[in-house]
């Protein structure tokens, strides 16, 4: 009787496995393993930014975090949604090219307004380019100099006219980094630099803006009646403003920040990914950054070539890649991003590779000995206060006290180290990242175009002037046959290597930490410098079975998450142990008696 027992209680439990695992996956796994349909309507995203904006305003700043605060509330032309940059339909639904590749005809969506409910109009794209982007972007002049004329040809047709083939034309105006589109009812007659709009900014974009808190946050509401039916998913987009890592790291963790940023430290990076809740990927972007150490050439002391010679022999990018980066960020070759394979040059020449001993004999012969103390001169280093290369700086002042000069490392605010660097270039040394996407033909000429000298933030800061490299660099923008456009970009590298007004340091890798909450992190190639949020969704929120135009109430909290599914498996689990339990009573029960017998 016993060893009968035994059989059926065998049989009992292979039944219920056999029942478990013919039930659809989605019933008895995990609540956590399941699968979270969407997208979802509501919640609030916490976004963390390290610093203040300088603008709110796309169309006057290259600054990567004024744009990625200004993102949510603008639209471009067109739109860039892959690592491949192919053109996408934005505020215009379809366009025309000439076949000499000169004429670009655009088709508006009729149905865009801006936050204010006027209507948005081809007069609005004529006024951005003619009025905005051309006379004060940053990097206007060089991204669409080649505009020879814009006519509005109705309310929702616009024609641009080039004076040259341009191949990076659809690229430039498929994101807000360089064409943002600007309301011509709000600038119009004012001055455009001090527009109250360039911190309360209006846009066509998915989300409204509501307040500014200066030191605390940018809040951003869900737009009712965006012109994309049904988006965008969320109520609530907080730019949270915490200067220090540390503390936006620890936010992150308790759940009090949903994203960080545009740019992580490797610390912090590390620190992250350990956390079962938390997403970090690592990418160099459609924009991606080179690290530079920056020469005044305007510096009496730096103006010599032999001393920034010198200082470029004294630097150990692979230390500074291996300890500052912790191997996050490789030691760069050039001043072209490895990302870009058709520009980058590995075999380009010279590196000026690590030798103290030489950058000795560099300062030497360019008439700087050592004086009393061993010093030989002193120069101040301009950094930026809560970033990763504030340790590059670090290194590199020990570095050049090794060879006499003494370093004043300065780490300073936002606002006041890129108005000292960028405005009033007040400044011997710095240390930043500037970014090449998505043409470094035309973003490194911004950096490096006589041109460009003093025209803004993250432009040509250092003061160096090359008519060769000037035109060299404008062939290598309109040259439409790649092999030769190589070439020219591989000859200009040689040229600013050779004249050397900064030193390439590291090539930029970017991580950003999200909550696994989140879906749709990011949503372009441009991540969150260009229109990050309109598809990001909240997977606590309430399922849309089809996309429609109803909307919810912006709220300032996270609504409350659903109930939770019942835990099927822990359910059928008990169910077998309660089986068992009974079983094994049984027959004990069983045994008692058989033995009493």
């Amino acid at each position: 009787m016993g060893k009968a027992l035994r059989m059926r209680l065998v049989a009992l439990t292979a039944a219920i496995l056999l029942l478990m695992t013919s039930l659809p996956a989605g019933l008895w796994q995990p609540v956590s393993a399941q699968t979270v349909q969407g997208p979802r309507r509501g919640g609030t995203l916490i976004h963390q930014m390290p610093w203040e904006p300088i603008s709110i305003n796309p169309g006057l700043v290259t600054a990567m975090g004024p744009q990625a605060c200004a993102a949510p509330a603008f639209n471009s032309l067109l739109e860039t949604r892959t690592m491949e940059l192919a053109a996408t339909p934005g505020l215009a639904e379809r366009w025309e090219i000439s076949s000499d590749k000169k004429t670009y005809t655009f088709y508006l969506v009729k149905n865009a307004s801006w936050h204010d409910g006027k209507k948005f109009t081809s007069a609005d794209v004529k006024f951005t380019f003619e009025e905005i982007l051309l006379k004060y972007h940053p990097q206007g002049k060089l991204n669409f100099g080649v505009i020879e004329s814009i006519e509005a040809l109705n309310d929702y047709t616009i024609r641009f006219r080039l004076s040259v083939p341009w191949p990076s034309f659809l690229i430039l105006v498929s994101n807000t980094f360089h064409a943002p589109i600007l309301p011509k009812h709000v600038y119009e007659g004012t001055d455009i630099r001090q527009n109250p709009a360039n911190f309360a900014p209006v846009g066509t974009g998915a989300f409204k803006f509501v307040e500014y808190v200066k030191g605390d946050r940018i809040v951003y509401d869900r737009n009712p009646n965006y012109w994309r039916a049904g988006k965008p998913y969320m109520d609530r987009l907080i730019m949270k403003i915490i200067p220090k890592e540390e503390t936006a790291v620890a936010a992150m963790l308790k759940g009090e920040v949903d994203m960080m940023g545009y740019w992580t430290s490797p610390a912090a990076f590390n620190t992250l990914k350990q956390s079962p809740d938390i997403n970090v990927e690592r990418a160099p972007y459609a924009a991606p950054s080179v690290g530079f150490l920056l020469f005044n050439v305007d510096n009496p002391i730096l103006k010599n070539l032999k001393v920034r010679q010198a200082i470029a022999h004294s630097v150990e990018r692979n230390k500074i890649s291996e300890i500052a980066r912790e191997g996050f960020s490789p030691p760069a070759i050039g001043p072209v991003h490895e990302f870009f394979k058709w520009a980058f040059d590995p075999e380009i020449q010279p590196t000026y590779p690590f030798d103290l001993k030489k950058a000795e004999q560099l300062l030497d012969e360019a008439g700087y000995p050592r004086k009393e103390g061993g010093i030989r001169f002193k120069l101040i280093l301009n950094n930026l206060a809560g970033m990763v290369y504030n340790k590059d700086g670090e290194m590199i002042k020990d570095r050049l006290k090794d060879i006499g000069v003494e370093i004043d490392h300065r780490i300073l605010s936002n606002p006041t180290a890129d108005e000292l660097l960028f405005l009033k270039r007040d400044f011997d040394l710095a240390v930043r990242m500037f970014t090449q996407g998505p043409d470094p033909s035309i973003t490194l000429g911004v950096m490096y175009h006589s041109k460009q000298v003093g025209a803004g933030t993250y432009t040509n800061c250092m003061g160096y002037k090359s008519s060769e490299a000037d035109s060299v660099l404008e062939q290598a923008q309109v040259e439409t046959d790649a092999a030769k456009r190589r070439q020219l970009m591989r000859d200009w590298q040689q040229i600013v290597l050779r004249d050397l007004p900064c030193y390439p340091l590291t090539f930029e890798y970017y991580g950003i930490p999200s909550r696994k909450e989140w879906v749709g992190i990011p949503s372009n190639p441009w991540r969150v410098m260009t229109m990050f949020a309109e598809n990001m969704w909240w997977t606590k929120g309430t399922l849309i079975e089809a996309p429609t135009t109803t909307t919810t109430t912006p709220t300032t909290t996270k609504p409350s998450p659903p109930p939770a599914a019942p835990d099927l498996t822990l359910m059928i689990g008990v169910a077998i142990a309660v089986v068992l339990a009974g079983a094994i009573v049984t027959y004990s029960m069983r045994r008692k008696s058989a033995k009493k017998t």
